[in-house]
């Protein structure tokens, strides 16, 4: 009765905070680590196309661009710069990716453990460690923009229109990190439906609308193409945000044990169907 009338959305503690950064750490590294080894295997290709010269770099973009399910991807391929910019792109993804993945075991582990308050805390926790990597993201893409672009390519007009970009991109980022950290707080709460949705609405009816304004009409360029990225990361994350901050915890631990009972209940008349069958055999015999 003391538990049931404590806030459920209470501050969490500095140990706590510490100790939920630690099992989310345990997680989301290994799963980084994944993401960056895949990562080094196409710089490593660009790198060396970029050296070979702009035609080389924009072709093996196109070619890379094409292996990615993202309409972006493949339209940024067209531009000499955008192999730069799709690698700067796969290696700030590594962190939100593997802050997605850990903080959906997490919330999912807590919710099916009956713990509402920890399942809160992970998401805060996660959204939290999604901003300090957003900004890390956004550093990389204004101050270091001269230096990262270089490692590609010594083109001057490349390097003039990735350094041009580049910051937009990193304003992408400050948006990116939250909302794909933020997508598995809801695949951690089994509503990965709510953010498939807000993803499509984001991408292509508000992103690529826009791009394709500012691109053709407005004869921006590739820089229409960023911003238009831009215009989706900023409408995805503010609503998917604003969902997360909505959630009702108390009420999502509840829909969890509903479905673990129907997924026992299920379990439990195949284990009876399987004794029966059984047991006729045995009478047979």
């Amino acid at each position: 009765m003391v538990e049931a009338a404590e806030p459920s959305h209470k501050c969490p503690t500095m140990p706590e905070v510490v100790e939920e950064l630690h099992r989310m750490s345990n997680i989301g590294f290994p799963i980084a680590a994944m993401s960056l080894v895949g990562y080094l295997k196409n710089m490593v290709l660009v790198v060396c196309m970029g050296r070979l010269g702009s035609l080389e770099l924009a072709g093996g973009a196109l070619g890379i661009g094409f292996t990615n399910i993202t309409g972006y991807s493949v339209l940024s391929g067209l531009a000499m710069a955008s192999a730069i910019v799709i690698q700067t792109t796969s290696l700030m993804y590594t962190l939100p990716a593997a802050l997605s993945a850990s903080v959906s075991t997490r919330v999912g582990n807590e919710l099916g453990a009956g713990q509402p308050k920890k399942a809160h805390l992970a998401a805060v926790v996660a959204v939290g460690m999604a901003l300090v990597s957003s900004l890390l993201g956004l550093s990389l893409t204004t101050l270091g923009r001269g230096v990262w672009g270089r490692i590609f390519t010594n083109d001057s007009e490349v390097l003039e229109l990735t350094m041009s970009v580049l910051p937009i991109i990193g304003l992408c980022e400050i948006a990116n990190c939250p909302q794909t950290t933020s997508c598995g707080i809801l695949r951690g709460s089994a509503r990965p439906g709510i953010g498939a949705w807000i993803n499509f609405y984001s991408f292509y009816m508000v992103g690529t609308p826009v791009a394709i304004v500012l691109t053709f009409v407005w004869r921006l360029g590739f820089k229409g193409l960023c911003y238009g990225l831009l215009a989706a990361q900023i409408t995805c994350v503010v609503s998917i945000l604003t969902v997360v901050h909505k959630t009702d915890w108390e009420r999502e631990c509840l829909k969890t044990k509903e479905l673990v009972g129907k997924n026992n209940d299920r379990m439990a008349a195949f284990a009876h169907a399987d004794e029966t069958v059984k047991c006729e055999e045995g009478a047979a015999n």
